[in-house]
């Protein structure tokens, strides 16, 4: 049998699911805002049976660990987790969002860039592609406003506008050809060594934060 992936992304507001290998390239994306704990399992469940495929049959589980949407990496992370408690021979990628995108923006664009994800109403998530060299940080939105001279794409719509800035979707074959090269440079992690990728605060944790140090 052909060497299968399982691509989980729970970071955002829909549910994607990807099943690829050299003869299958099924997926499944879900509707936004919906309960990813209540959908996630039925939803990989019948991706694979619809495929004739069981779990044991997977051969590396990819998960996108964030940043992006707290509950949604947590969720993501445990499930593949959980999974691979289940088969403990199984290998795992870690995807970061960023360089997901920072893959995608690379191959079309020449020239220094940002990739920006939403993380509150006033801060973003961003991968800072300079001369080659990538670092990630987290800005507010007036600080992305004032990268004037440098190009901006936001991974979904963002709560401000500027003519300097584009909307970049991601298809199937982004995520597939990112975990490719991730295998072929044997980029695989640990039971271990799998975490949420965070960055930041929430913003209902940063006001708890806030009221403990008040308090």
């Amino acid at each position: 049998m052909d060497k299968i992936d399982l691509i989980i992304d729970t970071s955002t507001e829909s549910l994607r699911l990807i099943l690829s290998s050299q003869s299958i390239c099924e997926s499944f994306k879900g509707e936004s805002h919906v309960k990813f704990q209540e959908h996630l399992l039925p939803e990989v469940e019948r991706l694979l049976s619809k495929n004739k495929i069981e779990l044991k049959d997977i051969d590396t589980f990819c998960v996108v660990a964030g940043p992006g949407s707290f509950t949604g990496v947590r969720l993501g992370v445990t499930m593949v987790k959980a999974f691979c408690l289940a088969y403990n021979t199984k290998k795992i990628i870690s995807i970061n969002m960023l360089d997901l995108l920072i893959d995608k923006v690379s191959k079309a664009y020449k020239g220094d860039f940002l990739v920006v994800i939403k993380c509150t109403s006033s801060k973003c998530y961003v991968g800072e592609y300079i001369k080659g060299q990538i670092n990630y940080k987290v800005l507010t939105n007036e600080e992305i406003l004032n990268s004037q001279d440098i190009k901006v794409f936001s991974l979904g719509k963002l709560n401000f506008e500027s003519s300097n800035f584009s909307e970049i979707t991601l298809d199937d074959n982004d995520y597939i050809s990112f975990v490719k090269n991730k295998k072929k440079n044997k980029e695989y992690i640990d039971f271990v060594a799998l975490e949420p990728i965070y960055m930041a605060l929430s913003q209902a944790e940063e006001e708890l934060l806030k009221k403990e140090n008040n308090g």
